[in-house]
C-alpha cells in the first residue's frame, strides 16, 4: 500500500534517528551510512515518482514553475536559503539553495529538472514500477539524480553533520535546450567553489561516473539565390534549395573522430510556395567537440568546400554558434574518481569510469569556471533516456545514494 512521499520520509526519519543519536556531530561512519541509505530507499523512490509525475518539458512554463516551487520547498526544509534566478532567455527559473556549514571547503551540486518530453507525455507513458525498473518521462535524466541529491542531504542533516564550509545546490530548467539561461550562472558559481558534483544519469549496463563530455554547437549554412516562376521562367532563378542540397552532400563527411569533432546535418528549410524557385535556404548541423581546436579545424574545412558551388550566382555562408563548452577531466577530476571508486568498494561494488561521451553536460560550464574539481554522472543508472520507455534501476538506488552521500562528505574534507 502506498502512502506518499511524506509517509515514506517519516518512516525513514524514525529509522535514521535511531542510527544517528541526537547531537552526533562527528563524521558519520560508513556503517551508519549504509544503514541510513537502506532506510531511506523507499522515500527516495517515492521522490523520484513524485518528480517524474510533474511534466517539465523544456519551455513548458506551468510544469517548470510547479517543479521550481516543489524543489524550493524541499531545499528550505533541509535548511537552505533559496533563491529563484530567472533563466532568461529560457523559460523557468534556476533554483539555487545555499547551506552554511562548520568546515572550510566549498561544494556545489548541480542537476537539471527540465526534460525532452513534451506536455501530454504522462498520458502516454505513465510513471510506474515494473519489476526492478521505475519508468517515467525524465525519471533518469535527471530527476533520479535530483532525488539522490535531496535524500543524501537529508541523511546528513539527520546525522547532524554539515562539515562543508559552504554548499550550493543548483537545479536548472533548460539543460536539454543548451542551458542558455543557466550555463553562465553555473560557470560563475562554480568559480566560487572547490568541487562540483553533477548528477546526470549513467547507463545501467555501466554503473559509472563520467570524466568527459562533448561541447555542443550549431553549424548554420545559409544560401541566397534568386526567385523566379517555377513554370514560366525557372532558368531566370537561382535555386537556393538545389545549392543547399549540393553543399550538404559535399559537407556530409567532415566529421573528424581523430580530432574529437563531429558534424551531422539535422534541420533544413527552403521555400514556402510550390511554384516559386526559392531564393533562400538554410540548414543546421549538430556539432560535437572535445575542445575548441577541433572546432576550428572543422570550420576551416567547411569554408574551403563551400567555395565549390553548383548553382552560379548564389551566395553561400557558414557560421558556428557555440552552445555548451566541453567537459574534459583533469588531474582534479582524477582525484574525485579515485574517491568515488574507493567509496563503491566499501559496499562491495566496482565503479566504472567512462572517459568521454557525445552528450553535452553542464559539467562543461562548471569546469569553465576555472577553479573547481568536477565529476559528472553521479545520478541514477538507467536506460532509454530521451525515449518513450525511460527507466532507472531500483536495485541500484542504495548504492548510488551511498555514493552521493559519501562523496559530499569526502569533498567537504
Amino acid at each position: 500500500m502506498r502512502h506518499g512521499p511524506a509517509a515514506a520520509m517519516a518512516v525513514a526519519a524514525a529509522v535514521l534517528a535511531a542510527a544517528f543519536p541526537l547531537g552526533a556531530a562527528a563524521q558519520p561512519s560508513p556503517e551508519r551510512l549504509k544503514a541510513a541509505v537502506t532506510a531511506v530507499k523507499p522515500a527516495a523512490v517515492e521522490t523520484m515518482q513524485a518528480l517524474a509525475n510533474i511534466e517539465t518539458g523544456s519551455g513548458h512554463g506551468p510544469g517548470l514553475a510547479q517543479m521550481a516551487r516543489l524543489l524550493s520547498e524541499r531545499l528550505r526544509a533541509l535548511g537552505a536559503q533559496v533563491e529563484l534566478v530567472p533563466a532568461e532567455p529560457s523559460v523557468g527559473s534556476n533554483v539555487v539553495g545555499r547551506f552554511a556549514g562548520s568546515g572550510t571547503r566549498s561544494l556545489m551540486l548541480i542537476a537539471h529538472y527540465d526534460t525532452v518530453h513534451p506536455p501530454g507525455s504522462l498520458a502516454r507513458e505513465p510513471v510506474r514500477i515494473e519489476g526492478n525498473r521505475l519508468y517515467g518521462p525524465g525519471v533518469g535524466d535527471s530527476k533520479g539524480g535530483i532525488a539522490l541529491m535531496l535524500h543524501a542531504l537529508q541523511i546528513l542533516k539527520d546525522a547532524g553533520w554539515n562539515g562543508w564550509g559552504r554548499l550550493t545546490v543548483v537545479f536548472n530548467p533548460d539543460e536539454e535546450i543548451g542551458s542558455r539561461g543557466s550555463g553562465p550562472l553555473i560557470q560563475k558559481l562554480a568559480a566560487e567553489h572547490d568541487t562540483v558534483l553533477s548528477f546526470e544519469p549513467t547507463l545501467a549496463i555501466r554503473d559509472s561516473v563520467l570524466t568527459g563530455a562533448s561541447g555542443t554547437a550549431n553549424g548554420v549554412l545559409e544560401v541566397k539565390g534568386r526567385a523566379a516562376h517555377a513554370g514560366v521562367e525557372p532558368a531566370a532563378g537561382r535555386n537556393a534549395l538545389v545549392e543547399l542540397a549540393h553543399q550538404i552532400v559535399q559537407l556530409s563527411d567532415l566529421s573528424m573522430p581523430e580530432r574529437g569533432v563531429s558534424m551531422h546535418w539535422t534541420v533544413g528549410q527552403a521555400g514556402d510556395k510550390r511554384n516559386v524557385i526559392p531564393d533562400a535556404a538554410s540548414a543546421t548541423a549538430d556539432i560535437r567537440m572535445v575542445d575548441m581546436a577541433g572546432l576550428k579545424t572543422l570550420e576551416d574545412a567547411v569554408r574551403e568546400r563551400i567555395a565549390k558551388k553548383r548553382v552560379p550566382d548564389t551566395e553561400v555562408s557558414f557560421r558556428i554558434d557555440v552552445n555548451r563548452p566541453a567537459f574534459k577531466g583533469d588531474a582534479k577530476t582524477d582525484v574525485l574518481v579515485a574517491r568515488a571508486q574507493a567509496i563503491y568498494r566499501e559496499i562491495g561494488r566496482d565503479l566504472n569510469v567512462v572517459g568521454s561521451t557525445g552528450g553535452g553536460t553542464d559539467a562543461g560550464y562548471a569546469q569553465a569556471g576555472g577553479r573547481a574539481a568536477v565529476l559528472e554522472s553521479l545520478g541514477m543508472p538507467g536506460m532509454g533516456f530521451h525515449a518513450k520507455a525511460e527507466w532507472v534501476d531500483l536495485d541500484k538506488v542504495e548504492a548510488r545514494l551511498y555514493l552521493a552521500t559519501r562523496m559530499i562528505v569526502e569533498a567537504s574534507r
